[in-house]
C-alpha cells in the first residue's frame, strides 16, 4: 500500500467537511504534490524519486527509464510482462534480498556502469524470461561457493539465467 505522499506522485484528493451529523457540508477537491528527499530516493523515472526500485519498475511506461540513485539497493526485483524499460544503473548496485536480483518478464535494456549482484544460493543476479538487452553493468554473484560440479558449497548458482530473449553487448 502507499501513503499519501509516497514517491513523489501527485494526487488528487476530496476532502468533506462535516457537520456534527456526518452530513457533508462542504466538499474541496484537492491536488497534492511532495517531493521524496534524496536520502530516502532509491531511484527515480524522469522528474519522479521513489524510495523503492520496485516502485520506480512500477510507475515507469513503456520506454522509460528508471535510474539508480542510493548506493546499494537492497531488493529482488520483479520487471512485469508488458513493461518496456531501461535500467540505468548510474554506478550504482543492486543486491538481492533473498530471490534473484532481477526477474524480468518483459522487455528490459540495462545500461551504465554498476553491478547486479546476487547473495543467495539457487538465485541468479538477471533470470530473463522476456526480452533484455545488456548495454552496461556488472552481474555477479559475490558469495558464490560452488567448487565442482557435485560441490555447491552451500551458495551457488549461475549468474545470469535465460529463457527468453538475451543479447549481451560488449562492456558487459
Amino acid at each position: 500500500s502507499y501513503s499519501l505522499f509516497y514517491g513523489g506522485r501527485t494526487y488528487d484528493l476530496i476532502l468533506d467537511w462535516c457537520d456534527a451529523d456526518g452530513a457533508v457540508i462542504q466538499r474541496e477537491y484537492v491536488t497534492v504534490e511532495r517531493e521524496l528527499s534524496d536520502s530516502f530516493t532509491a531511484a527515480y523515472v524522469g522528474n519522479y524519486k521513489y524510495e523503492t526500485l520496485a516502485d520506480a519498475v512500477e510507475a515507469a511506461e513503456v520506454g522509460d527509464t528508471v535510474t539508480l540513485w542510493k548506493d546499494t539497493i537492497t531488493e529482488d526485483v520483479i520487471i512485469p510482462e508488458g513493461a518496456d524499460i531501461t535500467l540505468n544503473l548510474n554506478t550504482h548496485t543492486i543486491t538481492n534480498r533473498s530471490g534473484h536480483t532481477i526477474t524480468n518478464y518483459g522487455t528490459l535494456t540495462v545500461t551504465g556502469n554498476g553491478i547486479v549482484d546476487n547473495t543467495t544460493h539457487g538465485n541468479a543476479a538477471l533470470v530473463n524470461y522476456g526480452i533484455a538487452e545488456l548495454n552496461g553493468g556488472t552481474f555477479d554473484r559475490s558469495h558464490e561457493n560452488g567448487a565442482t560440479s557435485t560441490d555447491n558449497g552451500g551458495n551457488s548458482y549461475y549468474t545470469i539465467q535465460n529463457f527468453g530473449t538475451l543479447t549481451i553487448n560488449d562492456g558487459v
